[in-house]
């Protein structure tokens, strides 16, 4: 038996060609490109000589870019974001038909399309604290899925107001009918991804759907507390689940300035590597379980092998402080055979 070590990936939003190149010589798995000076509204749809510029440049993209495509930022006036009219949803028809015939994309390679639009109904969600009703708007999304193709199409943050209710799994199930292939989302409108609370809503929606839509965690990805929740949710198979940054540097003043904190974008890289999921082994009369006496899962994180019961109430049963390197064996399989009791190396 061989436990499969597993790698967490890191997408990074970029605002320009350069800003795309330098994250994936630093790391990042994939880009998720946004027009310049869009940073402040949340992304929006670049303009196809960006992605011109990001192909001809002779050090060449080689990992798969996602492309936004959003008309336009938040209409203000304390009105919902991500509700299109018809003719907002034929900009963003026709900006899709652009980039698919430019020849500049390649599904094959994994080159998608970000999009995303919610319905607002008049009745009030009496599960919400008297929050009206947010869904899937599953006419537009339908008609954008099948444009797109044979591209795959990722449901970005308009999903936030959705995340933080009771139907999120549903509505999460309404993407994979759709067609989408992944979803984009911090957990709810309020806060970033790496708030506890939203990092637990991100963990129910991986549990129940992370098998067909690829989970991304977006929002306030920063070094700080990206460690807790990416080994809260670094427990799926590969690819279930990503992190997502913009990983921009801050002015004097606060201000945004799209280009990369490569400082920041290296810490975060270096946390993600030093953290690889091992398949779990929870059926009694496995190997695991005949050495430690408890269904449990293996994480490897940075120096040590940590032993996490399946169930809460075995989590006293967890060696208080595993201490094993592992290192020389990452990015390999570990033979089972190799692992004494509680982890450690025999």
């Amino acid at each position: 038996m061989v436990l499969t070590v597993r790698k967490v990936h890191l997408e990074v939003a970029a605002f320009s060609a350069e800003t795309a190149l330098k994250a994936q010589t630093l790391g990042a798995s994939r880009i998720e490109l946004n027009a310049r000076g869009s940073y402040d509204e949340g992304g929006l749809t670049p303009a196809l000589e960006e992605l011109k510029k990001l192909r001809a440049h002779p050090r060449k993209l080689t990992i798969p870019v996602h492309v936004m495509i959003r008309p336009r930022g938040p209409p203000g006036g304390g009105k919902p974001d991500f509700i299109y009219s018809a003719k907002e949803l034929a900009e963003m028809i026709i900006s899709i038909c652009k980039f698919k015939s430019s020849g500049l994309m390649s599904a094959a390679d994994g080159d998608r399309f970000v999009f995303g639009a919610i319905q607002e109904f008049d009745n009030i969600d009496p599960q919400m604290d008297g929050v009206r009703r947010t869904e899937v708007d599953e006419t537009i999304c339908k008609a954008l899925v099948e444009t797109a193709k044979p591209f795959g199409s990722v449901f970005h943050r308009a999903f936030d107001p959705i995340a933080a209710t009771p139907y999120a799994v549903r509505q999460a199930e309404k993407l994979i009918d759709l067609g989408f292939q992944c979803l984009l989302t911090a957990g709810d409108r309020v806060g970033g991804c790496l708030y506890q609370d939203n990092t637990d809503k991100i963990d129910n929606i991986c549990r129940r759907v992370g098998e067909k839509l690829q989970i991304i965690a977006g929002g306030g990805v920063r070094k700080g507390g990206l460690k807790k929740a990416a080994e809260q949710l670094a427990v799926y198979e590969e690819n279930a689940l990503w992190f997502h940054t913009a990983s921009i540097q801050y002015g004097p003043k606060g201000e945004a300035t799209e280009e990369l904190d490569t400082t920041e974008l290296i810490a975060m890289l270096n946390i993600l590597g030093r953290l690889q999921r091992i398949n779990s082994f929870p059926e009694r009369g496995s190997g695991l379980y005949g050495e430690l006496g408890f269904s449990a899962r293996l994480v490897l994180f940075e120096d040590y092998l940590a032993v996490v019961p399946v169930s809460e109430q075995e989590q006293s049963l967890v060696p208080r402080s595993p201490s094993v390197s592992l290192c020389s064996s990452m990015g390999r399989d570990i033979p089972l055979q190799h692992l004494g009791r509680h982890g450690r190396r025999a």
